[in-house]
This record gives structure tokens, C-alpha cells and sequence, in this order.
């Protein structure tokens, strides 16, 4: 997602175009911290780092084909109990994620319910990574989410851009390519953790819930 000039510990944009400033320092621990993970990548790295989390007992949301392509799926009933039902699970988790797709079959599915509804390749990609930005602030305006986890760089585009946010002020990584990062103005004072597709080891997600918690 981001690449360092020589010799520099500046970061310059790469696949998408947001703001990044000088890297930082900070990091700040404390109490336990909210996660909401939203993964929009169909990468197979990080579908097999999704799994992992649900075998460890993270509570993963899939999002059903009429979620991916319905604009208006948030307003109609299914859409709101698909909501609840999520925030309902920060009363016992620390991180609680949101995953486009579980693996091949499942996008083969979508790709199919899709060009049944006359959608396009590149129209359901919007669609989806519109839909995942529109869940993060809906979640994030009804729970105290401390941190955002993202994973995609598409998505995080996105979120940025659903967010109104400017961009993100790099701070440093939880590992190799998993970065952690500040909001850059927006409506929603949160660090993002963030990471592409194919990026991380399988435990990535365990290692970001400890990283912000242990």
C-alpha cells in the first residue's frame, strides 16, 4: 500500500490518492480498545487471515449478496438488524469485523447474482466498497470505536472518502505492511490500522487486537 523514499521516513502514495504526512512516533496504550475490522479485499492472504480470526472466535458478519449490491440495503429492515446485531457484539469482543467475501465459491456467487442484475465487474466493485464505507459510519456513529482495522486498499479509500476525511498521518506498523495511522480531519476522531490485500502473516489479526491491547 505505501512504499518509503530512500533513505527517508517519508511515505509516498501509491495506490491511492490520499494525504500522507511524515511518519510518526506515537503510540498510545491504555484501555481496552473497540475494534471494528472491515475487510473488503478478496485477496486469498487475507480471506485465510479472516478465517483464522473466526477459528480464534472474533465474531466475522458476511456480507450477503443483496448487502454487496442494493444501495439501499441499510435502510430496509434486514439491513438495520444486520447492524444491530453487530454492535450487539462489543458488549463481549474487543474486535468485531465485517468481511466481503469468505472465499472463492462465495464470490463466484456474487459475480453470478450480479450479472443477473445487469451489474457491472467494475460497478459491483463500487458497490461494495461503497456499502463497507456507509457500515463504518453508521457503526462508528452508534459505538465508540477506538480503532478502525482495514483491510484493502479500496476500501480504505473509500472509508476515507465516506468519512470526509482528508487522509491519514502514518504513525509506524504492527508488522511488515500493517500500518497504523491517524484521520486526517473528518468527521471521526479514529486511528486506522490498515493493510493490502495480500500483506500480513495469518495471526494478523490476533496481533493487531493485542498490539492495541495487551
Amino acid at each position: 500500500m505505501f512504499r518509503r523514499l530512500d533513505n527517508s521516513n517519508h511515505i509516498v502514495r501509491c495506490n491511492f490518492n490520499i494525504n500522507i504526512l511524515q511518519l510518526g512516533k506515537d503510540n498510545q496504550k491504555g484501555e481496552t480498545k473497540k475494534i471494528l475490522l472491515i475487510s473488503g479485499s478478496i485477496h486469498e492472504v487475507t480471506v485465510r487471515q479472516i478465517q483464522k480470526a473466526r477459528e480464534r472466535g472474533f465474531p466475522v458478519f458476511n456480507l450477503s449478496d443483496e448487502a454487496k449490491f442494493v444501495n439501499e440495503y441499510l435502510d430496509t429492515e434486514t439491513g438495520r438488524e444486520f447492524i444491530e446485531n453487530l454492535i450487539e457484539k462489543f458488549r463481549e469482543h474487543r474486535l468485531v469485523a465485517i468481511e466481503a467475501t469468505s472465499g472463492r465459491e462465495a464470490m463466484e456467487k456474487s459475480r453470478k447474482y450480479a450479472a443477473d442484475h445487469g451489474i457491472s465487474d467494475e460497478d459491483a466493485r463500487m458497490r461494495v466498497t461503497g456499502m463497507l464505507g456507509k457500515m463504518a459510519c453508521k457503526i462508528i456513529e452508534k459505538v465508540n470505536i477506538d480503532i478502525l482495522a482495514v483491510f484493502g486498499g479500496d476500501t480504505l479509500m473509500e472509508i476515507i472518502k465516506s468519512m470526509r476525511a482528508a487522509g491519514v498521518r502514518p504513525l509506524h506498523e504492527i508488522e511488515p505492511g500493517t500500518v497504523i495511522s491517524d484521520l486526517i480531519g473528518g468527521k471521526y476522531p479514529i486511528q486506522i490500522v490498515s493493510k493490502s490485500g495480500g500483506l500480513g502473516t495469518e495471526d494478523i489479526v490476533r496481533n493487531i487486537v493485542y498490539y492495541f491491547n495487551e
